[in-house]
Protein backbone atom coordinates (compact mmCIF):
# COMPACT_ATOMS: atom_id res chain seq x y z
CA UNK A 1 0.00 0.00 0.00
CA UNK A 2 1.24 3.49 -0.84
CA UNK A 3 1.99 5.59 2.28
CA UNK A 4 3.94 8.48 0.72
CA UNK A 5 3.05 10.49 -2.38
CA UNK A 6 6.02 12.55 -3.55
CA UNK A 7 5.06 15.06 -6.22
CA UNK A 8 6.94 17.63 -8.24
CA UNK A 9 5.30 21.07 -8.47
CA UNK A 10 5.77 22.97 -11.75
CA UNK A 11 4.38 20.96 -14.64
CA UNK A 12 3.02 18.36 -12.21
CA UNK A 13 1.01 19.39 -9.13
CA UNK A 14 0.71 22.86 -10.69
CA UNK A 15 -0.62 21.37 -13.94
CA UNK A 16 -2.80 22.41 -15.63
CA UNK A 17 -1.31 25.81 -14.76
CA UNK A 18 -3.63 28.11 -12.80
CA UNK A 19 -2.03 31.56 -12.57
CA UNK A 20 -4.77 32.86 -10.30
CA UNK A 21 -5.48 29.79 -8.12
CA UNK A 22 -2.17 27.87 -7.91
CA UNK A 23 -3.87 24.45 -7.78
CA UNK A 24 -6.77 22.98 -9.73
CA UNK A 25 -9.77 22.14 -7.57
CA UNK A 26 -9.16 18.45 -8.29
CA UNK A 27 -5.56 18.53 -7.04
CA UNK A 28 -6.41 20.73 -4.04
CA UNK A 29 -9.19 18.40 -2.87
CA UNK A 30 -6.96 15.39 -3.50
CA UNK A 31 -4.23 16.75 -1.21
CA UNK A 32 -6.80 17.31 1.53
CA UNK A 33 -8.09 13.74 1.18
CA UNK A 34 -4.56 12.37 1.42
CA UNK A 35 -4.01 14.16 4.71
CA UNK A 36 -7.33 12.93 6.11
CA UNK A 37 -6.38 9.37 5.12
CA UNK A 38 -3.09 9.62 7.00
CA UNK A 39 -0.85 9.50 3.93
CA UNK A 40 2.25 11.68 3.79
CA UNK A 41 2.41 14.32 1.05
CA UNK A 42 5.95 15.26 0.05
CA UNK A 43 6.52 18.14 -2.33
CA UNK A 44 9.70 17.34 -4.27
CA UNK A 45 10.57 20.47 -6.17
CA UNK A 46 13.24 22.69 -7.63
CA UNK A 47 11.56 25.60 -5.83
CA UNK A 48 12.62 27.11 -2.52
CA UNK A 49 10.70 26.94 0.78
CA UNK A 50 8.45 30.08 0.48
CA UNK A 51 6.15 28.24 -1.94
CA UNK A 52 5.05 26.14 1.06
CA UNK A 53 3.17 29.12 2.48
CA UNK A 54 1.08 29.47 -0.67
CA UNK A 55 0.23 25.78 -0.80
CA UNK A 56 -0.50 25.54 2.93
CA UNK A 57 -3.06 28.35 2.63
CA UNK A 58 -4.88 26.37 -0.06
CA UNK A 59 -5.04 23.03 1.77
CA UNK A 60 -4.91 24.12 5.44
CA UNK A 61 -1.78 22.17 6.40
CA UNK A 62 1.95 22.14 5.70
CA UNK A 63 3.12 19.25 3.51
CA UNK A 64 6.66 17.96 3.83
CA UNK A 65 8.95 19.62 1.30
CA UNK A 66 12.12 18.48 -0.39
CA UNK A 67 13.24 21.73 -2.00
CA UNK A 68 15.81 22.97 -4.51
CA UNK A 69 16.07 19.46 -5.98
CA UNK A 70 17.05 17.82 -2.71
CA UNK A 71 19.22 20.57 -1.20
CA UNK A 72 16.98 20.71 1.91
CA UNK A 73 14.11 18.94 3.63
CA UNK A 74 11.39 20.86 5.50
CA UNK A 75 9.09 19.13 8.01
CA UNK A 76 6.39 21.03 9.90
CA UNK A 77 7.62 24.16 8.09
CA UNK A 78 11.12 23.80 9.59
CA UNK A 79 14.26 22.87 7.68
CA UNK A 80 15.58 19.63 9.19
CA UNK A 81 18.27 18.73 6.63
CA UNK A 82 20.50 20.74 4.28
CA UNK A 83 23.02 19.83 1.59
CA UNK A 84 24.33 23.24 0.58
CA UNK A 85 27.14 24.45 -1.68
CA UNK A 86 30.54 25.82 -0.70
CA UNK A 87 30.65 29.62 -1.06
CA UNK A 88 33.99 29.70 -2.85
CA UNK A 89 32.79 27.13 -5.37
CA UNK A 90 29.63 29.15 -6.04
CA UNK A 91 31.62 32.35 -6.52
CA UNK A 92 34.05 30.67 -8.92
CA UNK A 93 31.25 29.02 -10.89
CA UNK A 94 29.37 32.29 -11.27
CA UNK A 95 32.42 34.24 -12.42
CA UNK A 96 33.57 31.45 -14.73
CA UNK A 97 30.24 31.32 -16.55
CA UNK A 98 28.89 34.85 -16.15
CA UNK A 99 30.30 36.29 -19.37
CA UNK A 100 29.97 33.19 -21.53
CA UNK A 101 27.56 30.56 -22.80
CA UNK A 102 24.63 32.85 -23.80
CA UNK A 103 23.17 32.84 -20.27
CA UNK A 104 20.34 35.39 -20.09
CA UNK A 105 19.88 35.47 -16.31
CA UNK A 106 20.86 33.74 -13.08
CA UNK A 107 18.49 32.54 -10.37
CA UNK A 108 20.16 31.77 -7.04
CA UNK A 109 18.36 30.19 -4.08
CA UNK A 110 19.56 30.39 -0.48
CA UNK A 111 18.07 30.12 3.00
CA UNK A 112 18.67 33.81 3.81
CA UNK A 113 17.34 35.24 0.53
CA UNK A 114 15.08 32.67 -1.12
CA UNK A 115 15.43 34.00 -4.68
CA UNK A 116 18.15 36.25 -6.09
CA UNK A 117 18.09 37.25 -9.76
CA UNK A 118 21.08 38.71 -11.59
CA UNK A 119 21.32 39.77 -15.24
CA UNK A 120 24.95 40.89 -15.79
CA UNK A 121 24.91 40.77 -19.59
CA UNK A 122 21.30 41.44 -20.49
CA UNK A 123 20.14 44.07 -22.98
CA UNK A 124 17.39 46.54 -22.09
CA UNK A 125 14.70 44.98 -24.29
CA UNK A 126 15.58 41.51 -22.97
CA UNK A 127 15.39 42.80 -19.40
CA UNK A 128 11.86 44.12 -19.97
CA UNK A 129 10.66 40.89 -21.56
CA UNK A 130 12.25 38.75 -18.86
CA UNK A 131 10.57 40.52 -15.97
CA UNK A 132 7.26 40.95 -17.79
CA UNK A 133 7.17 37.21 -18.36
CA UNK A 134 7.95 36.56 -14.72
CA UNK A 135 5.20 38.88 -13.50
CA UNK A 136 2.70 37.22 -15.85
CA UNK A 137 3.19 33.97 -13.94
CA UNK A 138 0.70 35.36 -11.43
CA UNK A 139 0.48 33.37 -8.19
CA UNK A 140 3.22 31.04 -9.47
CA UNK A 141 5.81 33.83 -9.31
CA UNK A 142 7.70 34.49 -6.08
CA UNK A 143 9.31 37.47 -4.39
CA UNK A 144 12.89 38.07 -5.40
CA UNK A 145 15.81 40.37 -4.72
CA UNK A 146 17.72 41.68 -7.70
CA UNK A 147 21.38 42.40 -8.39
CA UNK A 148 24.92 41.14 -8.06
CA UNK A 149 25.36 43.16 -4.87
CA UNK A 150 22.68 40.99 -3.21
CA UNK A 151 24.42 37.86 -4.41
CA UNK A 152 27.76 39.13 -3.10
CA UNK A 153 26.18 39.90 0.27
CA UNK A 154 25.16 36.25 0.59
CA UNK A 155 28.52 35.00 -0.63
CA UNK A 156 30.18 37.03 2.14
CA UNK A 157 27.84 35.65 4.81
CA UNK A 158 29.27 32.36 6.17
CA UNK A 159 25.90 31.47 7.72
CA UNK A 160 24.05 31.69 4.40
CA UNK A 161 23.33 28.31 2.78
CA UNK A 162 23.41 28.14 -1.02
CA UNK A 163 20.91 25.59 -2.27
CA UNK A 164 20.79 26.09 -6.03
CA UNK A 165 22.38 28.16 -8.80
CA UNK A 166 20.40 28.21 -12.03
CA UNK A 167 21.61 29.70 -15.33
CA UNK A 168 18.54 30.59 -17.41
CA UNK A 169 18.88 30.56 -21.19
CA UNK A 170 15.81 32.58 -22.12
CA UNK A 171 12.30 32.65 -23.46
CA UNK A 172 13.12 32.17 -27.17
CA UNK A 173 12.35 28.99 -29.14
CA UNK A 174 15.90 27.62 -28.94
CA UNK A 175 16.30 28.06 -25.17
CA UNK A 176 15.29 24.51 -24.21
CA UNK A 177 17.73 22.91 -26.63
CA UNK A 178 20.42 25.38 -25.61
CA UNK A 179 19.94 24.49 -21.94
CA UNK A 180 19.97 20.75 -22.70
CA UNK A 181 23.23 21.05 -24.62
CA UNK A 182 24.88 23.16 -21.95
CA UNK A 183 23.81 20.80 -19.17
CA UNK A 184 25.93 18.08 -20.77
CA UNK A 185 28.80 20.49 -21.35
CA UNK A 186 28.69 21.65 -17.72
CA UNK A 187 28.58 18.05 -16.45
CA UNK A 188 31.83 17.32 -18.24
CA UNK A 189 33.47 20.43 -16.78
CA UNK A 190 31.97 20.65 -13.28
CA UNK A 191 30.44 17.22 -12.65
CA UNK A 192 32.94 16.32 -9.93
CA UNK A 193 31.94 19.35 -7.83
CA UNK A 194 28.20 19.80 -8.46
CA UNK A 195 25.02 17.89 -9.14
CA UNK A 196 23.96 19.26 -12.53
CA UNK A 197 20.51 18.80 -14.06
CA UNK A 198 18.78 20.00 -17.19
CA UNK A 199 15.34 21.51 -16.57
CA UNK A 200 13.49 22.98 -19.56
CA UNK A 201 15.15 26.31 -20.44
CA UNK A 202 17.60 26.22 -17.51
CA UNK A 203 20.48 24.27 -16.01
CA UNK A 204 20.46 23.61 -12.27
CA UNK A 205 23.58 23.35 -10.09
CA UNK A 206 23.32 21.84 -6.60
CA UNK A 207 25.89 20.45 -4.21
CA UNK A 208 27.23 17.03 -5.19
CA UNK A 209 24.76 14.38 -4.09
CA UNK A 210 21.82 16.78 -3.79
CA UNK A 211 19.01 15.42 -5.92
CA UNK A 212 15.37 14.57 -5.40
CA UNK A 213 15.89 10.81 -5.17
CA UNK A 214 18.67 10.97 -2.57
CA UNK A 215 16.72 13.35 -0.32
CA UNK A 216 13.53 11.31 -0.63
CA UNK A 217 15.40 8.11 0.25
CA UNK A 218 16.89 9.80 3.30
CA UNK A 219 13.43 10.93 4.39
CA UNK A 220 11.77 7.50 4.10
CA UNK A 221 14.69 5.61 5.65
CA UNK A 222 14.49 7.84 8.73
CA UNK A 223 10.84 6.79 9.05
CA UNK A 224 11.22 3.08 8.21
CA UNK A 225 9.17 3.41 5.03
CA UNK A 226 10.22 1.13 2.18
CA UNK A 227 10.48 2.02 -1.50
CA UNK A 228 7.38 0.03 -2.46
CA UNK A 229 5.28 2.28 -0.17
CA UNK A 230 6.26 5.43 -2.08
CA UNK A 231 4.76 6.85 -5.28
CA UNK A 232 6.69 9.55 -7.17
CA UNK A 233 5.26 11.94 -9.75
CA UNK A 234 7.09 14.34 -12.07
CA UNK A 235 7.49 15.73 -15.55
CA UNK A 236 11.05 16.85 -16.26
CA UNK A 237 14.71 15.93 -16.28
CA UNK A 238 15.25 16.62 -12.58
CA UNK A 239 12.57 13.99 -11.77
CA UNK A 240 14.33 11.17 -13.63
CA UNK A 241 16.49 10.16 -10.61
CA UNK A 242 13.24 9.49 -8.69
CA UNK A 243 11.77 7.46 -11.57
CA UNK A 244 14.90 5.33 -11.69
CA UNK A 245 14.98 4.71 -7.93
CA UNK A 246 11.26 4.15 -7.14
CA UNK A 247 9.16 1.49 -8.86
CA UNK A 248 5.84 3.32 -8.35
CA UNK A 249 6.73 6.09 -10.79
CA UNK A 250 4.25 8.34 -12.57
CA UNK A 251 5.00 10.85 -15.32
CA UNK A 252 2.77 13.61 -16.64
CA UNK A 253 1.29 13.11 -20.10
CA UNK A 254 2.73 16.38 -21.42
CA UNK A 255 6.31 15.52 -20.37
CA UNK A 256 9.05 15.13 -23.01
CA UNK A 257 9.40 11.61 -24.38
CA UNK A 258 12.95 11.36 -23.08
CA UNK A 259 11.54 11.83 -19.54
CA UNK A 260 8.51 9.58 -20.05
CA UNK A 261 10.61 6.55 -20.91
CA UNK A 262 11.94 6.38 -17.34
CA UNK A 263 8.53 6.16 -15.61
CA UNK A 264 6.11 3.26 -15.26
CA UNK A 265 2.72 5.04 -15.46
CA UNK A 266 1.34 8.18 -17.09
CA UNK A 267 -1.10 10.76 -15.66
CA UNK A 268 -2.96 13.72 -17.12
CA UNK A 269 -3.44 15.28 -13.67
CA UNK A 270 -1.90 14.40 -10.29
CA UNK A 271 -5.24 13.55 -8.67
CA UNK A 272 -5.63 10.66 -11.13
CA UNK A 273 -3.07 8.71 -9.08
CA UNK A 274 -5.74 8.09 -6.44
CA UNK A 275 -6.96 4.94 -8.16
CA UNK A 276 -3.50 3.34 -7.77
CA UNK A 277 -2.98 4.07 -4.07
CA UNK A 278 -4.69 1.06 -2.49
CA UNK A 279 -3.70 -1.57 -5.06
Amino acid sequence: MIKVIASDLDGTLFYPKRKARLLTSGNKDFLKRLSEAGKKVVLVSGRNYPILEKIAKKINYYPIMIGCNGAFVSVDNKIVYQNSMDHDKVRKLYHDLRDSYSILAWLVMTDKKPLIITTPNIKKHQFALLFLGYRLQGVLSEKYEFGEDVLEECLNDPECHFYKVMPYFGYHSDAVQLARNHAELFRQKYGDEFEILWSSDSVEFMNKGANKANALERFIEDRNINHQEVAVIGDSGNDVPMFERFENSFVMAQAPQEVKKHAKHELKEVCEIEKYLDE
